[in-house]
C-alpha cells in the first residue's frame, strides 16, 4: 500500500484527497477522492448532488475541467 505524504486539502471544513494521493478509502465520501474525482462523481451522479450538496458545489468550482 502506498500513502501520500501530503495532508488532505481542505475546504470550508470539508476535505478532498490531495491530487497527488497514492491511496484511497472505499466509502463515498469527499475526504476519499481527489478533488477533481469527486467533481466528475458529482456530475455524473445526482444523488452524490443532492447528499453532498456543499462538497459537490467546492469540487465543481475548483475542478480544472469544468468550465
Amino acid at each position: 500500500m502506498l500513502l501520500a505524504c501530503s495532508a488532505p486539502i481542505k475546504a470550508d471544513g470539508i476535505s478532498f484527497r490531495p491530487d497527488d494521493a497514492m491511496v484511497a478509502c472505499r466509502a463515498i465520501l469527499p475526504q476519499c477522492f481527489t478533488r477533481a474525482d469527486w467533481a466528475a462523481l458529482c456530475r455524473t451522479d445526482p444523488s452524490l448532488l443532492e447528499a453532498h450538496p456543499e462538497a459537490c458545489r467546492l469540487a465543481m468550482q475548483a475542478d480544472p475541467e469544468n468550465p
